[in-house]
C-alpha cells in the first residue's frame, strides 16, 4: 500500500513537471484533472478530460483572479490576442480591453437595458467611446449617435451649454482654465434631463453658463452614477 501510493505520488509530479511551458500570469491559478490529454492530426484537434473537480470558470476579487478546469492546463491558441496585451484571449477575461468582463458583454447586464456586445469588438458602434465607457454614461453601444457630448453653445451676454442626455437622470457641469491640465471644478447646480423615447430615454439637456471674467474656461457635463 505504501510503495502503491509513493508510486502515484511520483507520477503525478512526473506528468507536472513535463507539462508545456507556457507564459505565466500574475496571480493565476489552475485546477488540473484527475486525468485527459490531447490529440491532433492535419483536419481536426481534440481535448480529453476525465474526473473534472469543478466547471471550466473563473471567479476574481481586486487583485487575484483564480480559473479552475481542464482549458486552463494548457492555452490551445496562444496566438489569439485582441486586444494586444500579452494574454490569449482564452485566458484574458476582457479580451477587447474595453474594460467589461467578457461574460458581462456576452449578458448584456452592464447596460439598461440589457445589450449584448461583442467580447473581440472594443468600440461597437465606432464612435470613439468604447463599450464601458458608453456602459459608463448609459449610452446605446450600438449606436454610434448615442453619446455624452455638448452639441451647442449659444453665445451672448451669457451662453447656453447644450448636450446629449438621458431622461430621468442627473448631470454636473464642471470647467478648468485650462484644458490640457488641472481639477475639473463643479460649476451650478445639478442638472435633471427631462423627456426622452423609451428604452434608452435620449434627449438634451442645458445649462446658462456665465461668461468668465477674464482668460477662458472649458466645460463638460458628467453624468451622475451614485
Amino acid at each position: 500500500m505504501r510503495t502503491t501510493a509513493t508510486t502515484a505520488a511520483f507520477l503525478i509530479t512526473l506528468a507536472l513537471a513535463s507539462a508545456p511551458s507556457l507564459a505565466q500570469l500574475t496571480h493565476r491559478s489552475s485546477v488540473i484533472d484527475g486525468a485527459g490529454g490531447r490529440c491532433s492530426n492535419a483536419t481536426y484537434r481534440c481535448v480529453s478530460a476525465v474526473a473534472q473537480p469543478s466547471p471550466a470558470g473563473f471567479n476574481h476579487n481586486a487583485d487575484t483572479l483564480n480559473y479552475s478546469g481542464f482549458l486552463q492546463t494548457f492555452v490551445l491558441r496562444p496566438d489569439l490576442d485582441t486586444d494586444g496585451d500579452a494574454i490569449a484571449d482564452e485566458s484574458d477575461p476582457d479580451n477587447d480591453n474595453d474594460s467589461l468582463w467578457d461574460l458581462t458583454e456576452l449578458a448584456g447586464t452592464a447596460f439598461d437595458p440589457a445589450t449584448v456586445t461583442d467580447t473581440q469588438v472594443a468600440d461597437a458602434d465606432a464612435d470613439g467611446a468604447d463599450d464601458g465607457q458608453e456602459a459608463g454614461m448609459m449610452t446605446n453601444p450600438h449606436d454610434p449617435g448615442s453619446i455624452l457630448e455638448v452639441t451647442a453653445i449659444q453665445a451672448g451676454g451669457n451662453f447656453v451649454l447644450t448636450w446629449t442626455a438621458r431622461g430621468g437622470r442627473q448631470y454636473q457641469v464642471e470647467y478648468r482654465d485650462d484644458l490640457r491640465g488641472g481639477i475639473w471644478q463643479p460649476f451650478g447646480a445639478l442638472v435633471t434631463a427631462a423627456g426622452g423615447t423609451a428604452p434608452w430615454y435620449e434627449t438634451t439637456a442645458s445649462l446658462t453658463v456665465a461668461m468668465p471674467a477674464a482668460g477662458k474656461q472649458f466645460y463638460r457635463a458628467r453624468l451622475i452614477t451614485s
